[in-house]
């Protein structure tokens, strides 16, 4: 960490490469993990970002811890609409003699602790059939499903309803699913076809928690640890199903920046690629001991965006971690070899002295290197960084920690 500013004079370096630099030396005494070297001897050059190279990801949202489903008008990020999309599951080899008037009952988990938005919990929520297939485990936010609509017809939009009232202190609630959806997921069930499976996987696309029209605030279920109940009315014998597959549809539409401002949320709609080949390449390795990337947070935007009774989940971890890659975003989302951010004050500071060691001394390619949210399990999280055009104590620059040369 940088604590005191002594003396500075002003240099160009230029650099061939995407982003450009302009270099501000200036001797500081800080920490720059390195025990051994007499701190006193260590001189950080500052150099300061030009350009934040913004790229965009459709990022995966099926089968995360936690899937959200609500509305909110963020400020900042936009107008967020989602809804969690899950199917129970059939028990393979369990076929039984289910009668029509079994009680189901939906066992759901949620985090009754973090709600994003309105925080007077008073959300009432709907649970519909789903209209088209989807698959968890290849879901992206660019998928386009939807749910049955209501007309009259053989088919019964509602199976269900809950509010957050529902719910016990642990977060669970347990609500009863009815209409042609039961019926029709007891005839599957009972089904003793040796493809009953697989005619259930393409001809039953689950279910969908829907926010009322009137919501304003988000909540996360935990759908792995929810369960389907059927309860047999005649001997009251209980049937547990777990879920087959669950995902987070979820649409944001407009929302504002704050002036000088870039944001990146865990929803990857922005994600930063840096080259950083050249100032590597140009680093004095004989006295070289430390580069760390800072980003400075607009703490004050971000706390007075929002009403008294309104809250966001805590910004997420903020990551860095060497590309190319062939699946960004796979990476980006489920990836564990990166580096995190520490945050301290307002800045986060990524440490990224190895990816500086490895082009030096290993040759290492490091014209792609993505900086993002962390997905965070499937909380919807952002925060807004003051972009180039911010005055120099709140723009982005990278610190270099260098041994004090002895001419």
């Amino acid at each position: 960490m940088i604590n005191k500013n002594k003396a500075a004079q002003s240099r160009q370096l230029v650099f061939s490469i995407l982003l450009s630099f302009i270099l501000l030396s200036c001797e500081e005494s800080g920490t720059v993990g390195a025990g051994f070297i007499n701190e006193s001897e260590i001189v950080a050059d500052t150099i300061m970002v030009s350009e934040l190279p913004i790229k965009s990801v459709d990022p995966y949202l099926g089968k995360l811890i936690y899937s959200a489903t609500g509305a909110f008008n963020d400020p900042i990020l936009g107008e967020i609409n989602a809804m969690a999309l899950f199917k129970p599951s059939i028990i393979q080899g369990d076929i039984g003699d289910l009668p029509m008037d079994t009680k189901a009952l939906l066992r759901l988990n949620i985090d009754i602790e973090n709600i994003y938005g309105r925080q007077d919990r008073e959300a009432r929520f709907k649970v519909l059939r789903v209209a088209d297939f989807w698959r968890g485990s290849a879901f992206k936010r660019s998928d386009e499903v939807s749910v049955v609509e209501s007309d009259g017809g053989p088919i019964e939009q509602q199976v269900g309803e809950f509010t957050l009232a529902d719910f016990d202190t642990t977060g669970f609630a347990e609500l009863e699913l009815s209409g042609n959806w039961k019926s029709d997921f007891i005839r599957f069930y009972n089904n003793d076809d040796a493809n009953r499976d697989s005619v259930y996987r393409h001809e039953d696309f689950g279910l969908a928690i829907v926010p009322e029209d009137d919501a304003n605030e988000i909540i996360y279920a935990r759908i792995s640890t929810s369960r389907l109940l059927l309860i047999d009315p005649a001997d009251e014998d209980t049937t547990t199903n777990i879920m087959l597959d669950w995902a987070t549809d979820i649409e944001i539409t407009g929302g504002t920046a704050p002036a000088n401002n870039v944001v990146l949320s865990n929803l990857y709609d922005q994600y930063l690629q840096f080259n950083f080949t050249d100032i590597a390449q140009n680093l004095d390795n004989n006295n070289f001991v430390r580069a760390e990337l800072v980003l400075t947070a607009n703490e004050n935007a971000l706390q007075n965006s929002l009403t008294e009774n309104e809250e966001r989940f805590e910004t997420p971890p903020f990551r860095i971690q060497l590309g190319p890659s062939n699946d960004i975003a796979y990476d980006l989302g489920f990836n564990t070899i990166s580096s995190t951010a520490s945050y301290d004050e307002g800045k986060y500071r990524f440490d990224i002295t190895e990816l500086f060691n490895a082009s030096i001394f290993a040759d290492t390619d490091i014209t792609e290197v993505y900086l993002y949210a962390g997905q965070n399990s499937g909380y919807l999280s952002f925060s807004s960084f003051f972009d180039v055009t911010a005055d120099a104590a709140n723009a982005p620059k990278i610190i270099i920690f260098n041994l004090e040369s002895e001419e």
